[in-house]
């Protein structure tokens, strides 16, 4: 079990500062609309979507799904550069 605090960032969407849990559902939902998506990948994916839809201050991962969202991250192509962005990687990879 990896827990990781769902700390807010200083990314606005809106008028709405975005946390971790949210970022981390953007990631899980992202799908290469030129690959699409197998129904394995995406059952795992919703696991770790459905973590963060949950929000509170702490997300609590099983280490399998803690493992592909590490690998999620690390693997994501941002549309912006933010600080945030990389001290959201760090704090996965202390855990």
């Amino acid at each position: 079990m990896k827990i990781l605090h769902n700390n807010s960032t200083s990314i606005i969407d809106g008028e709405k500062a975005v946390d971790y849990a949210t970022l981390i559902k953007a990631v899980a939902g992202y799908v290469n609309p030129k690959e699409g998506i197998k129904i394995d990948e995406m059952s795992k994916k919703l696991r770790i979507h459905d973590i963060a839809d949950k929000g509170g201050k702490k997300l609590e991962f099983e280490d399998a799904d803690f493992a592909l969202l590490k690998q999620l991250i690390q693997n994501h192509q941002w549309a912006v550069v933010h600080k945030d962005l990389i001290q959201l990687q760090e704090d996965i990879n202390a855990l």
